[in-house]
């Protein structure tokens, strides 16, 4: 058996019940500690984590950076490697964290992988979807995550070392799943972004842009059926972000229109 590292394996997970098996089958055998995060799952998230020895804790959910903060809290380890529920530690990245744990070299305060995506049963390795470097590795007092509630990034104080493999990444069980989650991470950007001004030409250009830079300029186009698929769609959700700013501009001139005519509406009384 092999001795486990000094490391927390922190993972958040709403009803993954099915994908986290993959999860935790590449970390709990050398991994010290695994905690699991949840928030509103209506399967059988936490049994399954639990049978893998892992901690389970339910905690109200508030953004993806707020679980994945509240997450790392947790961990009582040197080391912490966050995860989500649909990544996998290849063998290649796991010898290499192996490796770089062993070593402790005080140089280093974190480190960064290259994340594979996998879309329809095949990996996707043009149109800006790899190699994704991303730090996931990082000494526990010296890493958060900070930015907006998608999209956020994990900031180590310290000097970062790229390690050798990937970090598999199972995105989406359907396309039904793969929209589902767009339209959540959509929602996100719509408020985030309230209040932002949007015209009819950004909406244009940013969804033609979005295409073209994953299609053409980064070679979407290599990965046949599977990039034109993800570039049209993902497209497609910048164009429905924008669109719903725009909307929301409409209605908040509509509803300052509304709220000047109640207001000019008495002095008018008065002058009959």
């Amino acid at each position: 058996m092999e001795d486990k590292l000094q490391v927390s394996v922190v993972i958040i997970a709403k009803n993954a019940a099915q994908c986290i098996v993959r999860c935790l089958e590449s970390v709990y055998r050398w991994a010290q500690e695994v905690i699991v995060i949840t928030n509103d799952c209506t399967d059988q998230t936490a049994s399954v984590a639990a049978t893998f020895g892992a901690k389970v804790v339910d905690h109200l959910w508030q953004g993806f950076k707020e679980q994945r903060n509240f997450a790392k809290q947790l961990a009582t380890m040197p080391w912490v490697l966050s995860l989500d529920a649909d990544e996998v530690v290849s063998e290649e990245l796991k010898q290499s964290i192996m490796s770089f744990v062993a070593k402790d070299d005080v140089r280093y305060d974190g480190a960064s992988c290259s994340r594979l995506t996998y879309f329809l049963g095949k990996s996707v390795t043009h149109g800006g979807l790899f190699p994704d470097i991303s730090i996931r590795l990082f000494r526990e007092n010296k890493g958060s995550w900070e930015g907006r509630r998608i999209h956020e990034r994990l900031q180590v104080e310290g000097k970062v070392l790229l390690l050798e493999g990937n970090l598999l990444h199972y995105s989406h069980g359907s396309i039904r799943e793969q929209i589902e989650r767009l339209l959540v991470y959509s929602e996100y950007f719509v408020s985030d972004s309230k209040g932002e001004q949007v015209s009819s030409w950004k909406i244009f250009s940013q969804t033609f842009l979005c295409f073209f830079t994953r299609y053409i300029i980064k070679l979407g186009f290599l990965d046949g059926f599977r990039g034109l698929y993800l570039a049209l769609a993902v497209s497609f959700f910048r164009l429905y972000e924008y669109t719903r700013l725009y909307e929301n501009n409409l209605l908040e001139i509509a509803t300052n229109k509304n709220a000047e005519n109640h207001k000019t509406q008495p002095e008018i009384l008065e002058d009959l």
